[in-house]
């Protein structure tokens, strides 16, 4: 990102943005700004000489993180969250800068030393936090676990104990799988493509981080041999690390993250999602192999015939190229196993009904139900028995529907049911439903399996993340072997 030098008087400047960000709460803040009187609605005094006295933000990035962030060959901030990045610097008379760095643990260091302010994409940790303040979450991103193509799908990470990952030195998940399943065994790498080649040539069983991130990686190096075996239960929130010396500027940070609808923060992500947008110089897999069979062809062959029939070679892997991005897009959205949209899609079709809730009266609904007796029955079948009795699961679940109804799988054996415009009591109504099917169903092995339920309707002034974690902690406080259908009322 090129820093923005500020021009004229610095108060003049200062007012003009002062009085557009303020506009942009408005809503937020009940209130209508007319003057430069009313700042005291948005930024304290001591924000405010903030403001006045720093001028400019020195920031850092994870400089190898595509496409989330990194750092292009002329060293400008690329990517969903350089992009975050200056909208916020849009909202407030700061100019942030960016300070070049050759590694996450460069940058790291550098926010210890106090040459760099903040670390636009960071993820809470208890090691961060002992020397970061983090903002609010601006986006949550849905991990996955890359393995070879060889390896049967893995169920979760507390029942591989003997498996080995690779992870990047100083990135969140290393400290959390070496703090929640010391049992792992984990191997340091200094790269996402150092960890991705270990697996490919079957040094380490597997590799884990977000989706998009691996995803892009896979296609850009050609890794054949690798594949998503499946998605992983914990999701990371990126937020702002700010340092702790300026509690001003993490307020006011803060305020300028709010100011941002989700809706545009969704936008800007399914961008990326789909594909890199035209700022990126990647040439994405496979229209690189197209380019190159285009350009041999022309300057080898040179003839007019040759160009036609290179013509309809290149329209063929144009068509194969559509196909493959659509596969691509199916597979981020699809669950291994069941079939169902996996734990990321359904989180960001919450995300986007709750953005619906604030334009409609209408009220819609949210089950969240667990399989309680699974892990206990199925513990000691094979895991292709036990991905069978998942997807038979899914399958009876499904039946019991509407159109309008969206199901995905929240984790291991966890499921999520969106229920758009509809009232609670229809919720309830199919919860008992699927409760009586599970009652009278005759699983394999003659297993029997129960659910237990939440109903909750949708509120657009929680979070999607706050939602399901509570939610999450009722289900978790309910007796394991009975099933139970909580109403709205009594969550």
């Amino acid at each position: 990102m090129h820093a923005h030098k500020n021009t004229g008087r610095p108060f003049t400047r200062f007012a003009f943005v002062w009085l557009t960000f303020s506009f942009s709460l408005g809503v937020k803040a009940h209130t209508s700004l007319t003057s430069a009187n009313h700042a005291s609605h948005l930024f304290s005094a001591s924000e405010i000489i903030y403001f006045q006295q720093k001028k400019v933000v020195h920031y850092c990035i994870d400089p190898d993180w595509k496409p989330v962030e990194w750092m292009d060959k002329q060293q400008q901030h690329r990517g969903f969250v350089a992009q975050i990045i200056q909208l916020i610097n849009h909202r407030l008379p700061l100019t942030f800068e960016l300070v070049p760095t050759s590694s996450w643990l460069e940058s790291i260091q550098k926010i210890k030393d106090q040459s760099c302010d903040i670390l636009v994409a960071a993820m809470k940790t208890e090691n961060r936090s002992t020397y970061l303040n983090f903002t609010q979450p601006y986006y949550s991103l849905a991990n996955v676990i890359v393995t070879h193509i060889d390896t049967p799908t893995i169920q979760g990470i507390n029942d591989e104990p003997s498996r080995i990952f690779a992870v990047v030195r100083g990135y969140a998940i290393s400290e959390l799988l070496a703090k929640n399943y010391p049992d792992i065994q984990l191997v340091y790498v200094d790269s996402i493509l150092e960890g991705l080649q270990k697996v490919s040539a079957k040094k380490v069983d597997g590799y884990i981080d977000h989706e998009l991130v691996l995803n892009h990686a896979i296609q850009e190096n050609a890794l054949l041999s690798l594949k998503i075996n499946n998605t992983w239960e914990e999701h990371f929130s990126l937020s702002i690390g700010v340092r702790q010396d300026h509690p001003e500027l993490l307020s006011i940070l803060d305020k300028a993250l709010d100011s941002i609808p989700e809706s545009e923060k969704r936008t800007l992500y399914q961008q990326w999602m789909e594909g890199i947008p035209s700022m990126t110089p990647t040439t994405p897999f496979p229209w690189k192999y197209g380019v190159s069979i285009f350009l041999l062809c022309v300057l080898a062959l040179g003839s007019a015939g040759y160009v036609v029939r290179t013509r309809q070679l290149q329209s063929e892997l144009n068509q194969k190229t559509e196909d493959f991005t659509h596969k691509m897009a199916m597979i981020r959205r699809q669950d291994p196993i069941t079939d169902l949209l996996n734990s990321h899609a359904i989180f960001l079709e919450l995300q986007t009904l709750l953005m619906e809730c604030r334009d409609s009266q209408k009220e819609s609904s949210i089950i969240l139900f667990e399989i309680k007796q699974f892990r206990d029955n199925c513990y000691h079948i094979i895991p292709s028995h036990r991905e069978l009795f998942l997807k038979e699961c899914a399958t009876l679940i499904a039946e019991q529907l509407d159109e309008k109804s969206l199901l995905g799988r929240w984790s291991d054996n966890r499921f999520l049911i969106l229920q758009p415009h509809i009232e609670s009591f229809h919720s309830v109504v199919l919860a008992e439903l699927i409760r009586n099917v599970f009652d009278s169903h005759q699983f394999v092995f003659d297993l029997q399996l129960t659910a237990t339920f939440v109903i909750e309707i949708l509120d657009h002034r929680e979070s999607a993340d706050q939602l399901l974690q509570r939610m999450e902690a009722k289900l978790n406080s309910h007796d394991n072997s009975s099933v139970q259908v909580i109403h709205p009322a009594e969550v």
